[in-house]
């Protein structure tokens, strides 16, 4: 019964954390930029114009409202059921899982769409003459040692972790083997990532070198830290099913996507502030016109 009064509050969490809190400061923010930096004074920051860009943000803002109202319906409905209500035990327990991918996804598309963007930008600007950076970037000018050595220590401890519990006896069961493969997997993606950022040309063909380096130094920060709590995840997990803490688990999946949103969406909001980017970049070059909204 315990679990089931605390579902209520951490869920509840988790919906308005990740489909209204952060949504509505990214929302805040874009309106600050549209405001502040427009098209006529801005036109190299809009490849596809502000209206297009005005209206992205809309449908960012109602999708994630809807996420928010499927969440409360979950929340009403379902919760007082506990997770049986959801068809089978452990399908209940991961429901919090399901609804953050749900949750993520508003993000993922608007991740996608400023992809396109620069690459429209990039198209348009070819011409542009930007200074080379001639230092190499080096993943320790970014984030501590300590914190990447903890990172590799909490990935192989929660390997070690896996295979050799509940009885302290090495196997390797299908539970086992898919975990492992899946953290490895996480883990070689955010590997892959910040090679991306370390030697791979800038996303932003006309962001400033100084913003530019600001964004790699979060964007790591915020995937060793990301790291860190997906092997923590994991060992707790890997707890709940081996001390009789399966009850508990559906809270554990809730406060999963919510410390996931806190790394990821929460540091980069945090720590790159719109006051603190070079828009200058953006404005019409000499002989350019303003382009029209």
């Amino acid at each position: 019964m315990s679990e089931a009064i605390l579902f209520y509050p951490v869920f509840l969490s988790q919906i308005l954390l990740i489909s209204l809190y952060f949504p509505r400061k990214i929302v805040a923010r874009c309106h600050y930029i549209f405001n502040h930096f427009p098209a006529t004074s801005h036109p190299k920051l809009y490849p596809a114009g502000q209206e297009k860009s005005q209206k992205g943000v809309q449908r960012f803002w109602q999708l994630n409202l809807l996420i928010l109202l499927i969440g409360a319906l979950v929340l009403v409905f379902f919760g007082p059921l506990g997770p049986d209500t959801f068809g089978t035990p452990d399908f209940g327990k991961s429901m919090p899982l399901l609804y953050g991918m749900l949750q993520f996804a508003p993000i993922a598309l608007m991740e996608l769409s400023g992809l396109q963007q620069f690459k429209l930008m990039r198209q348009l600007h070819r011409s542009t003459s930007r200074k080379a950076e001639l230092q190499p970037r080096r993943l320790f000018d970014f984030i501590s040692p300590t914190a990447v050595t903890v990172a590799v220590l909490m990935f192989f401890a929660c390997l070690f972790y896996d295979a050799f519990m509940p009885d302290f006896r090495f196997q390797l069961d299908v539970d086992t083997f898919a975990r492992s493969i899946s953290l490895i997997l996480c883990n070689l993606l955010f590997i892959f990532i910040i090679h991306r950022n370390l030697r791979g040309r800038k996303v932003n063909p006309l962001q400033a070198s100084e913003d530019r380096y600001r964004q790699i130094q979060v964007g790591i920060k915020s995937l060793i830290y990301t790291s860190i709590a997906v092997s923590t995840f994991v060992m707790i997990n890997i707890s709940t099913n081996s001390f009789a803490l399966d009850r508990y688990e559906i809270l554990f999946n809730s406060l999963y996507w919510q410390a996931i949103a806190l790394l990821g969406m929460g540091i980069m909001l945090n720590e790159l502030q719109v006051k603190d980017i070079d828009f200058n970049v953006y404005k019409a070059g000499k002989g350019e016109s303003p382009a029209a909204n």
